[in-house]
């Protein structure tokens, strides 16, 4: 009953207001305000976001955590963290990428170095690089239309934002007591940023310890080789990477990062073309059967079309055909399911199906940026 739902609704807000209209009234400016206000304060901001009236939120978030940065606690409760978490969520739901930056770090700066209060940094800085990926895409769809004020402004924003992130994830990297867990995902984000030296650390000490998880392993070596690759050293990426995926066979890790070095590796020399496209096809199979498809079925299609794109254009043979085979391919994935992995994959598949249609038609043209 979706008046009954908006009459119940009303008429909670208006006693949430009432409430915080007392607690206002009874504030002492020179004091911290007592708990039932915070609280109080905290559930209206939750109002707001429900009502995507995130501006609204982040006002009043923003003096809860000015007095908790003000307290400087020993420890992080609950009410803490979920004031935190709400102010991250609501300025970057106005697209104040650097208060959400500043909130974590302020986080960051009062937690102690301890595995529960870790776990919430890690967790803000994966919110937060859901930013990048918006970012990101905003950049492919940019390049694609040739606006170049868009590109450099796209291109100015996800700088940015990556600067915003590294600066957090910086901090995290540093700290001792991270979970198996939280050192891959802090060794990811690192590595998504540009932090190389970071990354390569936090993989090094995980494979260090004794008895690791095999798939967390599995998972560090995969993330060094790729190091490697984005270092230019194809080959020997080339190398580790056929060992690792022969190392674990049943892994699909493995079987990705030796994709992408291959791909790599054609890029400079495109007779390599046809091995990088058979090994992103052979994946592809695995994963056909799967009913609800992972992020990576998606990658998987966006390279196999990329290579039979880039090898159409760098050789000029069988054009018509791979170019084709290679939309068709893009297409396939859209009508199956329109969101793919994200907006940033969304984005990529869109533009690189103008790219080629815009080949096709003019018979020309470079191949668009990838942007992994």
């Amino acid at each position: 009953d979706k008046d009954k739902l908006a009459a119940d609704r009303a008429s909670a807000v208006k006693r949430i207001a009432d409430a915080l209209a007392g607690f206002r009234k009874a504030a002492d400016p020179h004091k911290p305000l007592t708990p039932q206000h915070v609280e109080s304060q905290l559930l209206m901001a939750f109002v707001h976001m429900e009502a995507k009236e995130n501006k609204e939120a982040a006002a009043l978030l923003q003096p809860l955590v000015d007095q908790v940065k003000a307290s400087k606690p020993k420890g992080l409760d609950e009410t803490t963290v979920r004031i935190f978490r709400a102010a991250l969520q609501a300025n970057l739901g106005i697209g104040d990428v650097g208060r959400a930056s500043d909130v974590g770090m302020i986080l960051c700066d009062l937690g102690a170095d301890v595995q529960p209060v870790n776990a919430v940094l890690v967790d803000f800085a994966r919110v937060m690089d859901e930013e990048r990926k918006n970012a990101e895409a905003g950049v492919t769809r940019a390049t694609a239309s040739g606006d170049a004020k868009a590109t450099e402004a796209a291109n100015a924003k996800l700088k940015s934002t990556q600067t915003l992130i590294g600066n957090l994830l910086k901090k995290l990297a540093a700290r001792k007591e991270h979970s198996v867990y939280g050192l891959v995902s802090v060794g990811d984000l690192c590595a998504a940023v540009g932090l190389s030296a970071e990354a390569r650390q936090l993989y090094e000490r995980l494979l260090a310890i004794p008895n690791v998880d095999k798939r967390a392993a599995t998972r560090a070596r995969a993330q060094l080789i790729g190091l490697l690759r984005a270092a230019g050293a194809f080959d020997q990426a080339v190398e580790e990477a056929r060992q690792l995926a022969a190392d674990n066979s049943r892994s699909l890790e493995p079987q990705m990062e030796l994709g992408r070095c291959l791909q790599a590796r054609a890029e400079k020399d495109p007779t390599k073309y046809d091995e990088a496209f058979t090994h992103w096809t052979r994946v592809r199979n695995f994963l056909q059967p799967i009913r609800k498809k992972p992020p990576e079925y998606y990658e998987v299609i966006y390279n196999a079309a990329w290579c039979l794109y880039a090898q159409a254009y760098q050789t000029q043979e069988k054009v018509e055909q791979r170019c084709t085979e290679a939309i068709q391919l893009l297409k396939s994935a859209l009508v199956l399911n329109e969101k793919l992995s994200g907006p940033d994959m969304v984005a990529k598949y869109e533009a690189l199906l103008e790219a080629i249609q815009k080949f096709v038609q003019q018979a020309g043209g470079a191949p668009a940026a990838q942007n992994q």
